[in-house]
């Protein structure tokens, strides 16, 4: 929930939007304010490990999603165990 509204994500047929089953990834049904974001369905992590090897073989020296990244949302998800701790609250990130 948000200034401009909020995102959901639900479970698919399955029953979770985490991981994956059998090599095939776990359904996921994401809305913004109630509408269906229609997306492909993809195993996450996989196609993250083949964009680094791609860029590794290209010789890039800068990844599109850098560590930076990764460690803000390290941040982030801290703030929220932080936030649900102490009953809610906002918390400084």
């Amino acid at each position: 929930m948000g200034p401009k509204g909020k995102i959901e994500i639900l479970p698919g047929e399955r029953g979770s939007v985490f991981g994956q089953s059998g090599g095939q990834p776990s359904p996921k049904l994401p809305f913004h304010n109630n509408n269906e974001i229609v997306l492909p369905q993809t195993l996450q992590q996989a196609a993250l490990h083949e964009a680094f090897v791609y860029a590794i073989l290209a010789g890039e020296t800068a990844f599109k999603t850098p560590g930076e990244m990764g460690l803000r949302d390290i941040r982030l998800a801290e703030a929220i165990y932080e936030s649900d701790r102490k009953g809610g609250i906002s918390v400084s990130i």
